[in-house]
């Protein structure tokens, strides 16, 4: 969901986004500021695509990992948790609307519950969002701990030795105010608009030069005001400090010695690793983050992360609203729960009081911080019944396991008789006019009736894409050089309409599509499921 402010200051009145929800307390200020917050979103691109081959990314083998092994897996019950709880959760969301990918939990270290709706499945990345920013905040940490950072107290213009600011005040923002979102700058993260700083400071070839150049409307440290940019900058100083891409210092120091082999990591147009957004992990690696969290730090004896860091990220450092409060980067409940939170409904929950980490990877529309609270406080939390082994629970368990083999193994549909029309459209080549989300020229092949073809010129690079599209209610996966795996399923509404639904593996976002074959023409209207939004389009006959 967008997270989105609005301020309202005597002289100069900033937007800061839209979509208020709720008010923030400012700390220690009699400033006249209000902060209205929606909280977690992330950077989006949904008309642009993500183009994955712009990235630092690393893929090897589980086996080339030095001395690190799986996750460790164990039943429900040795970890003192309920299988017919968890089967009741799988249950309930046969009929929940939410469009969950994966749900993940380990305790005592163990992996105890993994659940992968198709087309997911457990090898994919899957786009973090802004659960990226609590992956910079640890490389801060240990910058600290190697002494390339002296403290979070040091003004972080000092890092830019190029620096002009425009404002003395500015010298005053720290690292502190950066990791905790209060730097007191103007800042605007609307999606699908040109006023985004988010999208201007990534492409900007002076990113330190942007972000300080906004306008100064709160003391920093006086009030939580989101902030990808400060994240970003975050990134930035790990890399100036350290010598090398926060994304290569992170590899080494944190990811392989975690046995995180595959990632992919945004860049932006100076090259710098993206530090609000832009990380993929697969579900499995965001649990080992979790994890490395919930054990302060440590992870197989090693201390990767100091734990004084670990105890100061995940405290509460600034009031947010009723409900939740903001450490370092890390989002931070009253009950002891902290929750790393993505756009679209990505979230690491660390609940220490349980000994539990739980991840989810979803395309949810408007997801919160409480996104899952339904989940955690009816299933989960209730499964956790002792901190100690529970007797077997044969019935439970044969329960649990019917309910996940009937979610990886759906079952087709019969197929519906193609209509005349779908034979006249196939093998013919349509150009969109518009070049919506992505789409250049595209041909359709109707000769089977439980499957089509789509050959589609997709994206920036214009990639030849040659997909499959499952025509019985199932999603059949293509992969795709720059974008990553391509899901997508479809049937005929009536002769002249054909329904697509289209899904990068990953990303949240999941694009519905109605297209009206009328002679030479199509119209293709597009409906987003996360972001709020829809658009029309026009295509011609090619050939």
């Amino acid at each position: 969901m967008l997270v989105a402010f609005f301020i309202a200051f005597s002289i100069h009145p900033p937007i800061f986004g839209k979509h208020p929800s709720h008010t923030a307390v400012p700390s220690g200020s009699n400033s006249a500021l209000a902060v209205v917050i929606s909280p977690g979103l992330v950077f989006s691109q949904k008309s642009k695509p993500i183009d994955f081959s712009q990235t630092d990314s690393v893929s090897v083998s589980e086996q080339s990992a030095d001395g690190v092994s799986p996750w460790p897996t164990s039943p429900p019950e040795e970890q003192g948790m309920d299988s017919t709880k968890l089967a009741a959760m799988l249950d309930f969301l046969h009929s929940d609307s939410r469009n969950i990918h994966s749900i993940l939990i380990a305790r005592h270290g163990k992996l105890v519950f993994s659940v992968y709706f198709p087309p997911f499945n457990r090898d994919d990345l899957h786009n973090l969002y802004s659960c990226t920013k609590s992956v910079t905040s640890a490389a801060v940490g240990m910058a600290i701990r190697d002494a390339f950072i002296k403290d979070v107290s040091t003004p972080a213009y000092t890092y830019f030795p190029n620096l002009i600011l425009d404002d003395e005040a500015k010298k005053g923002i720290t690292l502190k105010h950066l990791l905790t979102m209060s730097s007191g700058l103007e800042w605007s993260e609307p999606l699908r608009s040109g006023l985004s700083d988010t999208w201007s400071l990534n492409d900007s070839d002076s990113p330190e030069t942007y972000f300080f150049s906004r306008p100064l409307a709160a003391s920093p440290g006086s009030v939580f005001n989101y902030n990808t940019g400060g994240s970003h900058l975050l990134s930035m100083i790990v890399a100036n400090s350290a010598g090398e891409t926060s994304s290569n210092y992170i590899h080494s120091k944190l990811f392989q010695p975690l046995g995180i082999n595959h990632f992919e990591w945004l860049k932006d147009a100076t090259g710098h690793t993206l530090g609000g957004t832009g990380l993929a992990l697969t579900s499995e690696d965001m649990l080992r983050f979790g994890q490395l969290y919930l054990q302060k730090g440590k992870w197989d004896g090693l201390p990767l992360l100091p734990a004084d860091w670990v105890i100061e990220s995940t405290r509460s450092q600034i009031p947010v609203q009723a409900g939740v409060n903001y450490g370092y980067q890390w989002w931070v409940r009253p009950n002891g729960i902290y929750n790393a939170l993505g756009w679209g409904g990505q979230q690491i929950m660390v609940i220490p009081q349980k000994d539990m980490v739980v991840v989810f990877t979803a395309g949810i529309h408007d997801a919160s911080w409480n996104t899952y609270d339904d989940l955690i406080n009816t299933f989960i939390l209730p499964s956790a019944r002792s901190s100690f082994s529970l007797p077997p629970n044969p019935a439970g368990n044969s329960s649990l396991q019917i309910q996940l083999h009937t979610i990886s193994h759906p079952k087709a549909m019969p197929p519906s008789e193609l209509p005349s029309s779908a034979r006249e459209i196939s093998g013919k080549t349509y150009v969109d006019l518009n070049g919506s989300h992505g789409w250049s020229t595209f041909t359709f092949y109707f000769d089977r009736s439980d499957e089509a073809r789509l050959d589609l010129m997709y994206g920036e690079k214009s990639e030849e894409i040659k997909a499959r599209i499952g025509l019985d209610g199932l999603f059949r996966v293509t992969d795709t050089t720059n974008y990553g795996p391509l899901a997508l399923k479809g049937y005929w509404k009536d002769k002249t309409t054909f329904v697509l639904t289209q899904q990068f593996l990953k990303e949240a976002e999941r694009i519905s599509m109605t297209l009206t074959f009328t002679g030479n023409d199509v119209k293709r209207f597009s409906q987003w499921t996360v972001e709020d939004y829809n658009e029309e389009s026009e295509a011609k006959l090619l050939n």
